[in-house]
């Protein structure tokens, strides 16, 4: 009951901050993906001063084990149009300077193409943090492509063995620097201290 209640509450809440603003630009139509559609909302509960502080929207279809140049294509073309979309948006209400967008995946693929021209689950993906109040640039030790441990198929090796990023430092970080959660708050969330970025 003390659920129901609050979701009636807030619900008005988020009808009220969607109806105080509307979008400034065209969003893509008809995507592979919903994302743009997901993004139009948020614009609008952003603009419309709702106060929440996190928003999480999802894109799917990476899941590419087989015929991977068919899909991948059109959900990167999905992303990109889609963010853009986002942040002119944003941009055209000068909304910008107080939204970071971060991009993640809950599994990564493998380097090696399968024999089914696609990629299997692995534990290696990128991830993008960008925005205006974002340090832009390349974090991590990029990928030897010719390394004997991608080759044959063994991508948590190389991870380890390399200097790579780990995620959760990326999640650490945003949590302090971006969020101004308390650094011991951050690193009780996490379970333990995963460092920062720079």
């Amino acid at each position: 009951r003390g659920l129901t209640n609050n979701s009636l509450r807030y619900s008005q809440s988020v009808t009220n901050a969607y109806n105080k603003t509307s979008n400034k630009v065209s969003y893509p139509a008809n995507t592979y993906s919903r994302l743009a559609e997901q993004l139009k909302i948020v614009a609008r509960l952003i603009k419309g001063r709702l106060g929440t502080r996190v928003y999480m929207v999802y894109i799917d279809g990476f899941d590419t084990h087989a015929e991977q140049r068919n899909y991948h294509p059109r959900l990167m073309m999905d992303l990109s149009n889609s963010i853009s979309a986002f942040y002119n948006d944003l941009k055209a209400d000068n909304f910008t300077q107080n939204v970071a967008m971060m991009s993640f995946s809950e599994f990564g693929r493998t380097i090696r193409e399968n024999g089914s021209a696609g990629t299997d689950h692995g534990n290696m993906s990128p991830m993008f943090l960008f925005g205006d109040g974002v340090k832009g640039g390349h974090h991590g030790t990029p990928m030897n492509l010719n390394d004997a441990t991608l080759k044959a198929g063994d991508s948590r090796v190389y991870f380890e063995n390399q200097s790579s990023v780990d995620f959760r430092s990326m999640y650490a970080t945003t949590f302090q620097d971006w969020m101004c959660i308390d650094p011991e708050l951050v690193d009780f969330s996490l379970g333990q201290n995963y460092g920062r970025m720079n």
